[in-house]
């Protein structure tokens, strides 16, 4: 503690000289120390890729300044995080207004990358002329602050290894029985997750020898390496994640038995793991007996020309009856109880109907019954049938006519195949 003031000297102007009742003034003066103290932090980036890792270090400067009125000697910088004890500040003695430096370094750890950032404070100490030593926790860019200090870490992006995965599908269905002649469709699926492929994948498709490879039907971002069995499809390099498909068409050969199917082998692709192939296989029984019948109606005569179904309006039937086996079938009878005015006639392959004379009436005993010629309905050949039905009361009050139909047949030996179709019609006139 000190004081200022001043002193008043009086002479000459009179006899006696003249007197200075009040001629001194004092004014103590109070010390009041104070420190403040300023920390950033610049991250070094020794690899100089923009990115922290492990290892990297962070060059941290102390600045610390005399906010105070009195000189401060002994100024140093205490700081957990680079673990600086006593940490000299230059100048270590600090007039009033004057500002001393530090540095120290810190080697960033992965908790600090998992954290995203590295955050703290120091502390400054000084000693005054007398009293206590003052202290300041530090501040990120104010002396007349206390925010911790943050250094964000920017890390490198986590590239996932890629994944892929393989499915095998095919129209009809895996196990569906097919027949020969039938076309089949494959559908190869890749799905890529994660990241970009770094090898070709490619998919080497072998056929068995019951098929007969067409045409592809979607080749989607594939390239095509091979037609020939086995059949052969790439993703380049660099595709990117997402679901990608190619589909191509085989025909079952006329003459395959058993079973008939295909197998797809992955490679490349450069997935960890190796690339997965989660249905590799397809398989088809080779149908040796059956046959479909398909059965559809519509308002054929409509009395009133009001578009819907009234009592006394006529409903044309139609039925296609057609061998899916790969066997001649005989002893084709047609089974509809709701109408008795069947007439069928056969189909050329092309689907147009072909001209028989009355003899060749195939169903001449209304809607059961034998041909009157029991020729063969050979494999691919198809009957067109026709019938009709008058809506009565019942039906109007039912809304709607519902009947089934059926057809069998028999092959050489005996064995029957049947199929049933159904048809609806329901827009009729509201009661």
């Amino acid at each position: 503690t000190g004081t200022v003031g001043n002193n008043v000297t009086a002479t000459g102007g009179g006899d006696p000289d003249p007197e200075c009742s009040s001629c001194t003034t004092g004014h103590p003066l109070t010390q009041t120390p104070a420190i403040a103290i300023i920390k950033t932090g610049v991250f070094q980036d020794e690899s100089s890729d923009g990115f922290a890792q492990v290892g990297e270090t962070i060059v941290y400067t102390f600045t610390v300044t005399n906010v105070g009125n009195v000189t401060l000697t002994n100024v140093i910088v205490d700081d957990n995080l680079t673990g600086s004890v006593g940490l000299a500040v230059t100048p270590s003695t600090l007039a009033p207004g004057a500002v001393g430096t530090a540095n120290a370094s810190y080697v960033i750890t992965q908790a600090d990358l998992d954290q995203g950032s590295v955050a703290n404070q120091a502390l400054a100490t000084g000693t005054p002329p007398s009293g206590p030593d003052v202290t300041d926790d530090s501040d990120d860019d104010s002396n007349f602050e206390n925010d911790p200090t943050v250094i964000p870490l920017f890390t490198l992006p986590v590239i996932l290894a890629t994944d892929i995965a393989v499915n095998k599908s095919s129209d009809p269905a895996s196990g569906s029985a097919v027949v020969p002649g039938l076309f089949i469709e494959y559908t190869l699926t890749a799905v890529i997750e994660n990241s970009e492929l770094t090898e070709p994948l490619v998919l080497q498709d072998t056929l068995d020898a019951g098929l007969l490879f067409v045409s592809i039907t979607n080749q989607g971002a594939f390239q095509v390496g091979s037609t020939a069995n086995p059949l052969i499809f790439s993703l380049p390099v660099g595709t990117d994640p997402g679901t990608y498909q190619i589909s191509y068409n085989v025909r079952v050969g006329l003459n395959a038995v058993d079973n008939v199917g295909n197998s797809v082998i992955i490679t490349g692709g450069g997935g960890d793991p190796t690339p997965e192939c989660q249905v590799c296989s397809t398989t088809h029984p080779i149908s040796d007996l059956a046959i479909s019948l398909d059965k559809s109606v519509e308002l054929g005569i409509d009395n009133n020309d009001n578009s819907v179904g009234d009592v006394g309006d006529i409903l044309f039937y139609e039925f296609v009856i057609t061998n899916i086996g790969n066997v001649p079938l005989f002893d084709i009878a047609l089974l509809d109880e709701l109408v008795d005015d069947l007439e069928c006639v056969p189909l050329a392959t092309d689907g147009t109907l072909v001209r028989v004379s009355l003899g060749d009436i195939l169903f001449a005993d209304g809607f059961e019954g034998t041909p009157s010629v029991n020729q063969p309905l050979n494999p691919g050949a198809s009957l067109f049938c026709t019938a009709s039905y008058t809506l009565t009361p019942e039906d109007i009050n039912r809304g709607n006519v519902t009947n089934f139909a059926t057809v069998s047949a028999v092959d050489d030996d005996g064995n029957i195949a049947e199929s049933t179709s159904t048809a609806i019609f329901d827009d009729m006139l509201q009661p």
